[in-house]
Order: structure tokens, then sequence, then C-alpha cells
């Protein structure tokens, strides 16, 4: 799951190659975390929104039910929450 990582890491440029290249952004792990998911609980702005823009679902759920926008808000990352709240994410 090379995407998951680069995302989690904040590494927005290999997870726009990953993606260029056919990493599926849809694809979740063994706890139904998506790249969005990972990106999220890494902290970076800008991998999120590489993985929005590049049709990541924003209202996918782990799981145990937890959405990015969830998962930004219990991080308390103000700058993800926002974004993913002017996108129209659901909690």
């Amino acid at each position: 799951m090379a995407l998951h990582v680069a995302a989690i890491k904040g590494n927005k440029d290999v997870v726009m190659m990953l993606v260029e290249f056919g990493a599926d952004v849809e694809r979740p792990d063994a706890e139904g975390h998506t790249a969005l998911h990972m990106a999220v609980e890494g902290g970076s702005v800008e991998t999120v929104e590489v993985l929005i823009n590049r049709g990541a679902n924003m209202n996918a759920k782990t799981n145990k039910g937890a959405t990015p926008l969830y998962i930004s808000k219990l991080m308390e990352y103000e700058d993800i929450t926002q974004l993913l709240t002017d996108k129209g994410a659901a909690l």
C-alpha cells in the first residue's frame, strides 16, 4: 500500500505520481482506511487536497465508521477540517 504510506507521510509528490500511474485512491487497508484517511491522519492539507482533486471519496468510512472529516476534527487539524467542509464532506 505505497499510496497509504506516502499519504500519511504527507509526500504529495509521490501521491500524485502513484495516482498518475494508476494507484486506486479508494482502496482501503484492512481497517478500512483509504489514502485520504491516511493523509488526514498525517496532517498534510496539501496531500489531502491532491487526493480530493484526484477523486478521493471525502465521505468514505473506515470499518469503525470514521470519515476523513471526523478524523480531522478529532485530531484538531483546523486547516484540513476547513478544506473538507468547504468541499462538502460529511461528518
